[in-house]
């Protein structure tokens, strides 16, 4: 995951709406039960059941050339095709929620693929389209350094997909 939130002391979340004016880089390993309709994020509760909810199970702060690393490796680990898949959040979706889907979009879809998640400042709220929409603004300087950053890596192609405000990220982008 590569944000540009701010961190916060929860250890759900990690990271909440704040705009940070650097990059934060993490290894983030996700727990995806089997039990469960295709599409559907069961989020955690409480006390998590893991044969039901999602959970994160692993968690490690990364600078921008341990990123890099972390990358090249799990390349080798994928199929011959060395691709990176890029997703980024929509609006109103806390820094978690974007982690959890795109475990999601990759457990189900099979993806042969790198997973990196680019997670900018929504204010997980419905009343905050305007906050989310200057924070897509915000944040398309960091998305092009991560995509610059991922295009100088071992990968042969790159897959980016944005879902809703995401989306005018990418274009942006």
């Amino acid at each position: 995951v590569v944000t540009s939130r701010l961190p916060v002391n929860d250890l759900q979340q990690r990271y909440g709406d704040g705009r940070a004016e650097s990059l934060s880089y993490n290894d983030v390993a996700i727990w995806v039960p089997d039990n469960r309709n295709p599409g559907a994020v069961n989020y955690p509760s409480s006390t998590p059941d893991i044969q039901k909810e999602f959970a994160i199970t692993g968690f490690q702060d990364l600078d921008r050339s341990s990123f890099s690393d972390a990358l090249n490796e799990r390349l080798q680990l994928v199929g011959p095709s060395k691709t990176v898949f890029v997703f980024v959040h929509g609006y109103n979706v806390p820094y978690s929620n974007g982690v959890y889907r795109i475990g999601q979009l990759v457990a189900d879809f099979e993806a042969d693929a790198v997973p990196v998640h680019y997670s900018w400042p929504s204010e997980g709220h419905k009343l905050s389209y305007l906050y989310d929409r200057d924070s897509v603004q915000f944040s398309r300087d960091g998305f092009v350094d991560v995509l610059v950053q991922i295009s100088e890596s071992e990968a042969d192609s790159i897959f980016i997909m944005g879902h809703s405000m995401g989306t005018l990220l990418v274009m942006e982008g």
